[in-house]
């Protein structure tokens, strides 16, 4: 199977992918800064409790739970996290590329085809999250009137997008096993 990223050496995959950890890094760092506030009883996983949300009910329960200071917060999480969606998920699909030839290089064909339809995945990926974050800002806007398909329209994206990436970090796993042994 072809993958965009398949025509560039691996050495510069590799350098691709150290400058996308480190940016991953660091974006993650400030993310993990700003829902700092977003931690609450009700939305214990700050954030990522109103991605997982599928009901407007929930949803506005969890905004009640912040103050206006962590309300403002979750709107710059995720206007940053348009920033961290790129770069998540192309260091994702390269981790993907070396995978696929990790097995490919032991025979393992059906894997090796697996973890570069994971490759490929990573970029759906990104775009479940690019449309959940955005249904999220929507429904911070519309808050306390927030529409039921918007949460399950976000929580379904959110679903989808987390699937894609442990399936392509727990193949990554599989294929550094697999790699040293």
């Amino acid at each position: 199977m072809w993958h965009p990223l398949s025509f560039l050496e691996p050495v510069t995959l590799g350098w691709m992918l150290l400058m996308l950890g480190i940016a991953s890094l660091l974006l993650f760092m400030r993310l993990g800064a700003l829902g700092r506030r977003l931690k609450t009883g009700l939305a214990p996983l700050g954030i990522v409790s109103l991605e997982m949300s599928l009901s407007s009910n929930e949803s506005r329960r969890i905004i009640d739970s912040w103050d206006k200071q962590a309300r403002e917060d979750a709107r710059q999480h995720l206007c940053l996290d348009y920033w961290f969606i790129p770069v998540y998920s192309t260091a994702l699909a390269i981790v993907g590329l070396f995978s696929a030839g990790w097995f490919a290089d032991r025979g393992m064909d059906n894997l090796s085809w697996l973890a570069m339809l994971l490759a490929w995945g990573q970029w759906a990926a990104a775009m479940f999250d690019f449309s959940q974050n955005s249904t999220m800002l929507r429904i911070l806007q519309m808050h306390p009137d927030i529409p039921e398909r918007l949460t399950r329209l976000t929580g379904l994206c959110a679903r989808l997008k987390f699937l894609l990436i442990v399936g392509a970090v727990v193949c990554c796993f599989f294929g550094l096993v697999t790699r040293v042994t």
